[in-house]
């Protein structure tokens, strides 16, 4: 019985510790407050225009969407908004860097944290990787554009290689240019925040001008019979698989809650950066979408640089165009890159910092005020992606992790929304039941659209997918009434993300929907590299948790504080630290107590109990 309540206690021990939380008042501002409110619209356009535009509108016009894929971005657009709107929230609240791992720290736990920390380490990582090889795809299209023929060249800029292990087979695809270009980006990013700010803003305005020339010079071309013919090639699901191909190149103002600790006066500058980032680009998004599928037949766009070669294909034969445009993806996926490796940077930076990843990646060069080693880590580890892979892969990965996310953050909304509301009260005490109870609501809501996402993805008939609809709503409800009647408004000055709880219920809903959408091959990847993550955190991020540390030290001194009257004589029989309590015993010598008592403190600290 014993050993049974001593594996217990160990096992209590344990899962209180993975789901320790990180509060406000912990919270470090190692970087410089230097960017304001144009700063992080460039970076959120810079970031968000690159991959949607240049490189993977073409894809998934092609692959899923067809004509309508203009569609598609409205859904992400909307799908986006809600979890902008809880990002802005969070971001205001606690300016730091770090984004949804620091949101899910604050009010989730340590282990979720650090799950979702390292989630969106991947699919930046992942992001960089694809923009990377969408850029060399440009690249060679630049190339044609003045006369350089790659006929029997192709080899150079994606080169197979098959490897054997067996009954394992695997076709890696090197793209040694793409990892060129992330190690020159790399190295510019070490400059520091400034630098990078700077020649983000000025590659971000040339890159609009071109957006806008396509636009405008494209509209031209358009016949309307490339959208008549055959608008839903792929049906309504094909849509909704559109959408989660190119979600994640709304990913960018995701990118800018992590440079919140970088931001002045974040309350106000946050929330326009965010919402006026996702506005301007969705609009581009949607545009050119349109005029892309009006200039081609969506089954005759190119995969890899789809505008390019939509000016140089019959009918339309303008290859000086296509020069242009070629430009212009040059500028977009280069700021794409920029953005989100720094993005990928500032995760792991702020893991690092929280113990959670070993410390050197926190190290904070004195000179540039950069966190050099985190962007040398993110940058090697894109290279590699972006040397050995292909795009389709890539892309899914992104979305999954990205879409996590945002459904994350959206529930930390929720809960603390239940939080603000508990402070309030007389007690000042925060009701876990309460905070439970939406969790375990939120669940159900999360399982039930996950079958009902399953039957429309199947084609199953109506009379199957129309009553999966019901224990969607039915939760829903739950919880829209538990918020109206229970939960007060908080009234905190920071920016508050509006219509709680109906948004974050909205995104959770539509993102979950739109994962399912998703090819199973990613969620394999994604397995694999939370395996890799949760292995790293058991073996080093529990016991190096700034956190498990700073509740360690009161614990010891909750716990002398506590035994302050007994003598030491007791203290040693029951603790067994005679020799710890004997080189502290001063009270036979009438010294002052409190001195003796730090002593003892001291000389735990020292045998490291």
């Amino acid at each position: 019985k014993k050993k049974e309540m001593a594996i217990q206690d160990s096992l209590s021990l344990f899962f209180n510790n993975i789901l320790r939380r990180k509060v406000l008042t912990e919270t470090k501002n190692d970087l410089e407050r230097k960017l304001g409110a144009l700063d992080l619209i460039g970076f959120g356009v810079g970031s968000i225009v690159g991959a949607g535009i240049f490189v993977l509108a073409g894809y998934a016009a092609s692959e899923a969407a067809g004509p309508a894929i203009f569609i598609s971005f409205i859904i992400d657009f909307f799908a986006c908004i809600f979890s902008a709107l809880a990002y802005a929230e969070f971001a205001a609240r606690q300016p730091v860097a770090g984004s949804a791992y620091s949101y899910a720290y604050y009010s989730m736990g340590e282990i979720l944290a650090f799950i979702i920390g390292w989630t969106i380490f991947l699919s930046y990582s992942f992001s960089v990787a694809a923009v990377a090889r969408g850029w060399v795809g440009y690249l060679a299209a630049l190339l044609e554009g003045f006369g350089v023929d790659l006929k029997g060249h192709e080899k150079v800029f994606n080169y197979p290689w098959q490897v054997n292990f067996g009954l394992f087979k695997y076709e890696f695809q090197i793209n040694w240019i793409a990892a060129v270009v992330l190690l020159i980006i790399t190295c510019y990013v070490l400059f520091g925040m400034q630098q990078s700010s700077m020649f983000n803003l000025i590659v971000t305005g040339i890159s609009l001008v071109i957006i806008v020339f396509v636009i405008i010079y494209g509209a031209v071309f358009i016949d309307t019979k490339n959208w008549t013919n055959d608008f839903l090639p792929y049906g309504v699901n094909g849509i909704f698989k559109g959408a989660a191909i190119v979600f994640f190149a709304y990913i960018g103002f995701d990118s800018i809650a992590n440079f919140s600790e970088e931001v002045k006066n974040p309350n106000r500058n946050l929330p326009i950066g965010i919402i006026g980032s996702l506005s301007i680009c969705s609009v581009l998004y949607i545009a050119v979408s349109i005029v892309l599928t009006g200039m081609q037949p969506y089954d005759n766009l190119d995969k890899d640089a789809p505008l390019a070669v939509a000016f140089e294909q019959d009918p339309i034969n303008q290859g000086w165009a296509a020069v242009v445009v070629s430009l212009g993806a040059f500028c977009g996926l280069t700021t794409s890159m920029l953005v989100a490796l720094m993005s990928a940077a500032r995760v792991i930076f702020a893991m690092s910092r929280d113990g959670l990843l070993p410390p050197f990646i926190s190290w904070i060069n004195p000179r540039t005020n950069a966190a050099s080693w985190s962007n040398v880590v993110s940058g090697v580890f894109s290279m590699f992606l972006a040397f050995a892979f292909d795009l389709d892969g890539l892309a899914d990965v992104v979305s999954i992790g990205m879409l996590v996310a945002f459904i994350l953050v959206c529930i930390c909304v929720l809960l603390i929304r239940v939080e603000d509301s508990d402070e309030q009260k007389e007690s000042h005490l925060i009701d876990n039941n309460s905070k439970q109870f939406i969790l375990t609501l939120l669940f159900l809501v999360m399982i039930a659209v996950v079958a009902f996402s399953a039957a429309i993805l199947l084609e199953a008939p109506l009379y199957i997918w129309a009553p999966l609809s019901i224990p969607v709503i039915l939760p829903t409800i739950c919880i829209v009434g538990y918020y109206i009647k229970y939960v007060k408004k908080s009234n905190r000055t920071t920016f508050q993300c509006p219509f709680v709880p109906f948004f974050p219920l909205i995104g959770i809903i539509i993102n979950v929907y739109m994962i399912c959408n998703l090819e199973y091959p990613s969620w394999i990847v994604i397995i694999l590299w939370q395996l890799l993550g949760i292995s790293i955190y058991l073996l080093y991020g529990y016991n190096h948790s700034i956190v498990f540390k700073e509740r360690e030290k009161e614990s010891v001194a909750e716990w002398h504080s506590d035994n302050e009257t007994k003598s030491y004589d007791t203290f040693s029989n029951k603790s067994g630290y005679s020799e710890i309590i004997s080189e502290s015993d001063d009270d036979e010598n009438n010294v002052n107590f409190t001195s003796s008592k730090q002593k003892r403190i001291n000389s735990v600290k020292e045998y490291n109990f």
